[in-house]
C-alpha cells in the first residue's frame, strides 16, 4: 500500500497523485500521524482539566486499578503531571464534569 511506511508519500490511495477529493498535497505518513496526534489533544499540552475534558467530550470510567484509575490516564497522556484530586473535585464536587454508567444505555 503507498504511503504506509514512515516518510513514504501519501495521497488518497491514488498513485498518480491526482483523484477524487485530491486537492494536490502531498505529506509524508510521519506528518500525517502527527497531524493525527496533535488533533486528539497529544503533544504540549493546551489549557487544562475542563479544556481537555470538553475536547474528549468522554472519558471512560473503569475502577479497575492496575496501574491507576483509567479516567485519570487520558488528561496524563495530553497534560503531562496534574494535580489528580483536582480532577476530582471537578466531578464530584463542582459538577463541572460527570460520572455516567454509559453501559446503561446500550440495554
Amino acid at each position: 500500500m503507498p504511503g504506509h511506511q514512515t516518510g513514504e508519500p501519501v495521497h488518497n490511495g491514488h498513485t498518480s497523485g491526482a483523484g477524487p477529493g485530491h486537492n494536490g498535497l502531498m505529506m509524508s505518513a510521519t506528518e500525517a500521524r502527527a497531524i493525527a496526534l496533535a488533533a486528539q489533544g497529544f503533544g504540549r499540552p493546551t489549557g487544562g482539566l475542563l479544556e481537555v475534558a470538553a475536547g474528549l467530550g468522554a472519558v471512560q470510567i473503569d475502577a479497575v486499578n492496575v496501574l491507576i484509575r483509567s479516567h485519570y490516564l487520558p488528561f496524563y497522556s495530553r497534560l503531562g503531571r496534574y494535580d489528580r484530586a483536582l480532577l476530582d473535585d471537578h466531578c464530584y464536587r463542582q459538577h463541572a464534569v460527570f460520572e455516567y454508567p454509559g453501559h446503561a444505555a446500550s440495554s
